[in-house]
């Protein structure tokens, strides 16, 4: 059998008048081309003309009916080729939607249409890995986003914001927030996000993309104070556990190192909030608000961190 690829290749020769008869061939080869996998008319743009996708299998596709395999993803507009994009699913056909084998949606903000396609299932998780595709209009073609393509499932999560959710060690999962900056044009981390501590009504102040500076600083001093309060709570629990079987010196020595360790993470967080802040190249009068912003997240990220280790302590009396 004549796979996909040489069928979509060998019909365009056709139409540039290098290969004669193979017109009759062509068109009974045409309902080749999905397999399954229907073609998708998306507007990428409010006032745009649709774009036609198209997934075309490779030359060296297997032929097994429950696998996809190697292909393309053909994007074109009206009569025009656009671009070919080189996929492979690498997972069986149940786990696909036939229909709505891609997702769309504007992930960077910009008022364009962007897809992001499975590409596997986490063998740890089970969870989709996805490969994201951003929109380029300069160009009118898309264009892989490596940093959040080939880790996990992409979800919208917001304007220009996405959630990432991965595999990690023991069949875990955890999950990471991105948001693109206009100004840098590339996407960055956010920092505290995905960490599961729940939300204070305080935080209030510092949520959104132009935190407001003074609100958002008291509320940072309220959660550094929360911070130090849970820190003293941890050092007398650790410090009870330890005098138990260790000597004076070691339990004073515990002691001084946490309190060095936690001034340490202050100065830690305080410095990659600064940096995470310059990355995003936002304009100079967020520059403080967002800085504060940053270092609110992490310190409520950190209390949960403690609370964490006070449960376990806790298990270990009883």
């Amino acid at each position: 059998m004549m796979k996909k690829k040489g069928w979509w290749t060998v019909c365009r020769w056709v139409g540039a008048g290098l290969v004669g008869g193979l017109l009759t061939a062509c068109a009974g080869l045409e309902n080749m081309v999905d397999r399954g996998l229907e073609p998708m008319l998306v507007q990428l743009a409010p006032d745009g003309e649709a774009y036609r996708f198209d997934f075309v299998f490779d030359d060296s596709a297997d032929d097994d009916d429950q696998v996809y395999g190697a292909g393309f993803v053909v994007v074109s507009q009206g009569d025009k080729e656009l671009q070919a994009i080189p996929h492979a699913f690498e997972l069986p056909r149940d786990n696909i939607d036939g229909r709505q084998w891609l997702k769309f949606w504007d992930a960077n903000g910009d008022g364009w249409q962007d897809f992001a396609v499975v590409r596997l299932l986490a063998p740890e998780s089970r969870l989709p890995v996805s490969v994201l595709y951003q929109y380029e209009p300069q160009t009118r073609t898309f264009v892989a986003v490596e940093p959040l393509s080939h880790l996990g499932e992409l979800m919208p999560a917001g304007r220009g914001c996405l959630q990432l959710r991965f595999a990690i060690e023991a069949g875990h999962t955890a999950q990471e927030t991105h948001c693109y900056s206009t100004q840098a044009a590339r996407w960055v981390r956010q920092l505290g996000q995905g960490t599961g501590w729940a939300q204070a009504p305080a935080d209030q102040a510092c949520q959104g993309p132009t935190p407001e500076l003074l609100g958002c600083r008291k509320s940072r001093l309220e959660a550094d104070k929360e911070m130090q309060d849970v820190v003293r709570e941890y050092r007398s629990a650790q410090r009870q556990l330890l005098q138990q079987n260790q000597s004076r010196d070691y339990v004073q020595a515990f002691s001084r190192n946490l309190a060095i360790s936690h001034a340490t993470w202050l100065r830690y967080r305080n410095a990659r909030c600064a940096l995470f802040v310059r990355e995003q190249a936002l304009p100079a009068a967020l520059f403080n608000s967002a800085i504060e912003a940053c270092r609110y997240d992490l310190s409520r990220s950190q209390i949960q961190q403690y609370k964490v280790r006070l449960a376990r302590l806790s298990s270990q009396k009883e």
